[in-house]
């Protein structure tokens, strides 16, 4: 829905579809994603996943990373915040392909048992189909395969089904 300084003439309308570059708004609310990913109370992630973007997807030596959670969280946000509009699309590919692996920690030093973070890969793709349904980009929901936009409500008797093949 257009803004009531939108609807009444003040000011421009933004354009319905971008198809080549990226709105700020758009760009904000990605790093927000990211953000409250791996900013937590409890556990900070910041070094895992700065060092696993390094080296996996920046190609970097990783030794020249900093050391403290909230320094490797400045140094993705720098990145990220540099890179061409297509770049960060790829980078937000990369996370969420990558989420469980970047975040996984060892629990115990004799067994191969993790720990993994509490925010599944099927939550980051909502989440990421919210950011983009509210902003202009043309890509639609291609970036996130397997969720489409919802253009009306589902029925009761679609939502009863729905409901059913979950169980």
């Amino acid at each position: 829905m257009a803004r009531f300084s939108e609807r009444i003439g003040i000011v421009e309308p933004k354009p319905l579809v971008q198809i080549e570059g990226m709105t700020l708004e758009l760009r904000n609310s990605l790093w927000n994603l990211i953000y409250g990913l791996y900013e937590n109370r409890h556990k900070d992630y910041w070094r895992q996943v700065a060092q696993f973007i390094a080296e996996h997807f920046r190609k970097v030596p990783v030794d020249e990373l900093p050391y403290r959670d909230y320094e490797c969280r400045d140094w993705v946000k720098d990145y990220f915040f540099k890179l061409e509009w297509h770049e960060v699309y790829d980078l937000v590919e990369f996370i969420d392909n990558n989420h469980i692996i970047m975040t996984r920690q060892k629990h115990s030093p004799y067994k191969d048992r993790y720990i993994y973070h509490s925010v599944k890969p099927d939550q980051i793709k909502k989440r990421l189909t919210r950011s983009f349904k509210g902003s202009s980009q043309g890509f639609g929901s291609s970036l996130v395969p397997g969720y489409r936009f919802r253009t009306r409500p589902r029925s009761q008797k679609s939502r009863k089904l729905h409901r059913a093949r979950k169980l």
